[in-house]
């Protein structure tokens, strides 16, 4: 209980340096889409996630951004906010435009404080020390560049939430004494699903994904626990492999096809 209320606490509090930042000193939930506080790519990205729900063309990829466009249209259906029917005019579309852009600054922030919380938990269980990974996790949040982007509407939040989150799985699944195949499989999984979203979001992330696979496949080889386990069943690798591949297929159709509840 004790270990559970220092993590929420420090979570809390590292959450706040965000918030305190977005909401009170800089106030960008005030700031129009096309205030100089802004981006370009803020209305674009906006825009076109309100197109989508509205059964436009996908005609704006960046980075491709995939989801982005599910993530912020999801709030965006929930909150009615896409019904762009009663737009009659150039002054309609810009009130609307608006609307949409200030919201996402709102999901922006809030996927600041969800890879906050991602971030920190990932540098505790790589130190396995509180006032450690705090300290870091705090240096990085709170700089400038950092806080740049929790109102910016792009890509790289849930690029590093994904990104994150996959180094997370990995460090906590294998850590353990023992694995069994099937642990190897769970571990895998998730941490590959995590890695293929991270991709769809930023494909400039794609070194550190690569760092990363490398850096796994050669841990579990050279460990001897693993590696004796893993060469022990062959199929564990062209599981693996197929899911992968499956992987490959099944993200880009993702990303190209969004999904019908967004437009229905």
């Amino acid at each position: 209980m004790k270990f559970l209320l220092k993590f929420i606490l420090c979570i809390a509090v590292l959450s706040s340096v965000l918030l305190y930042d977005f909401f009170y000193v800089n106030n960008y939930s005030a700031y129009p889409w096309w205030h100089q506080k802004g981006n370009d790519i803020d209305g674009a990205y906006a825009a076109t996630t309100a197109g989508l729900l509205n059964n436009t063309e996908l005609d704006f990829v960046y980075h491709p951004g995939a989801t982005v466009y599910t993530i912020h249209g999801a709030v965006y259906r929930v909150l009615n906010l896409a019904d762009l029917s009663g737009v009659k005019d150039i002054n309609g579309a810009v009130e609307a435009l608006d609307k949409v852009v200030r919201i996402s600054r709102v999901v922006a922030v809030l996927l600041g404080v969800i890879f906050t919380a991602v971030f920190f938990s990932f540098l505790y269980v790589l130190s396995g020390h509180f006032r450690l990974s705090f300290l870091l996790a705090f240096y990085a949040l709170s700089s400038r560049a950092f806080l740049e982007h929790i109102y910016m509407i792009r890509a790289e939040m849930p690029n590093l939430i994904f990104f994150f989150g996959a180094l997370l799985v990995l460090f906590l699944k294998l850590r353990a004494q023992e694995i069994s195949f099937w642990k190897f499989v769970r571990a895998m999984v998730p941490a590959g699903l995590l890695i293929g979203l991270s991709v769809f979001s930023k494909i400039q992330i794609g070194p550190a994904v690569l760092a990363c696979v490398a850096g796994t496949g050669l841990y579990l080889f050279l460990n001897e626990r693993y590696g004796k386990t893993l060469l022990s069943h062959p199929k564990a690798v062209w599981t693996c492999l197929g899911i992968s591949l499956l992987n490959c297929i099944v993200m880009p159709w993702w990303a190209l096809n969004r999904p019908v509840f967004l437009n229905d």
